[in-house]
């Protein structure tokens, strides 16, 4: 594995085919970690049944998510033994079925469109919860590690290998990013985006507007004024709005992403791109509400607020008290 990681790291240098924003050592090393975590199988049946407890003591998903059962009397640090799923699609196979029948037939038929909807707000609301609430998330981003089957009407996840713990000095900032690409707060995703090491505010306003512009794609879906209405993911070719925004940050940006954004956002990229594919409508802006309302419960010092709104408020209030 590391003679390959190795082989690969030369081969980019020496081609010279990424671009300096891309900051291919940071990416390579941030590969290299994650691999390794593959590699433990210790680790990863102790992160499966962590997460088959999360799971079991969430309302919302002990009746539809299921984690296999580990049997750790015949794993290992090389070997790991865990229930058998059957009767069972992967999404990436159901999401192709249902994109082929989509486009033969006008509709799915192998599962019903309002069940392509049920799991695409499962897998959403699963990805925003492992973030904030539950701050350990399953940040393999393949598909082919989650199961769904009809006939239990049941998601199983697999492949607990490359797991990642938010602490809340990560978390707090990361929410008021979110919230401020919900709301469009430039302030805001500025100033979070500054403290997280997304941005070192010396860039240049090309690269700021490009990250803005980047942050209120992303956000799009949790907008409050949608709350009670249905986000359609397949008409918002978000994907190619992304893609739009890269050369310039590949050309201006002046620092690689905080080392724990690189799983997460490749699991938060394929979710919205699975609800894409299925074809999802999906009320994103109620459970990303009802994330932030609990956890503002959790964390009450988090602000909302940029700071330099709130400095502009405690200065005017000094202003209106001189005599």
């Amino acid at each position: 594995m590391e003679s390959d990681i190795r082989n690969l790291e030369r081969l980019i240098k020496y081609t010279n085919i990424l671009p300096r924003g891309a900051f291919v050592d940071s990416s390579i090393a941030q590969a290299r970690y994650e691999l390794s975590l593959e590699c433990d199988y210790n680790t990863e049946a102790a992160n499966q049944q962590r997460f088959a407890s999360i799971i079991k003591h969430d309302s919302e998903f002990r009746t539809k998510v299921a984690v296999p059962r580990v049997y750790t009397d015949l794993s290992s640090e090389h070997v790991l033994v865990s229930e058998m799923v059957e009767d069972a699609w992967t999404l990436s196979d159901l999401a192709a079925r249902v994109t082929e029948e989509r486009r033969e037939f006008g509709e799915p038929r192998i599962i019903s469109q309002a069940k392509c909807d049920d799991i695409s707000h499962t897998i959403l609301s699963l990805c925003l919860k492992e973030v904030f609430l539950y701050k350990f998330m399953q940040t393999d981003p393949n598909w082919s590690n989650f199961f769904f089957s009809p006939s239990r009407n049941t998601l199983y996840l697999i492949d607990f290998g490359a797991c990642s713990e938010y602490p809340a000095s990560f978390t707090n900032p990361y929410m008021q990013l979110v919230y401020g690409a919900a709301t469009k707060n430039t302030d805001l995703i500025l100033e979070s985006s500054r403290e997280m090491g997304f941005l070192t505010g010396e860039e240049t306003a090309i690269m700021n507007n490009a990250h803005l512009h980047s942050a209120h794609i992303i956000g799009a879906p949790f907008q409050p004024q949608l709350i009670g209405s249905l986000y359609d993911f397949e008409k918002q070719d978000m994907t190619r709005k992304i893609q739009d925004e890269l050369p310039v940050m590949l050309r201006h940006r002046l620092t690689p992403p905080p080392k724990l954004t690189y799983a997460l956002h490749r699991k938060l990229s394929g979710a919205y791109l699975l609800c894409c594919k299925f074809g999802a409508k999906v009320d994103s802006a109620m459970i990303f509400n009802r994330i932030l309302n609990k956890y503002r419960e959790m964390h009450p010092e988090l602000s909302l607020e940029a700071a330099s709104a709130q400095n502009f408020v405690e200065k005017k209030d000094e202003d209106e008290e001189q005599p």
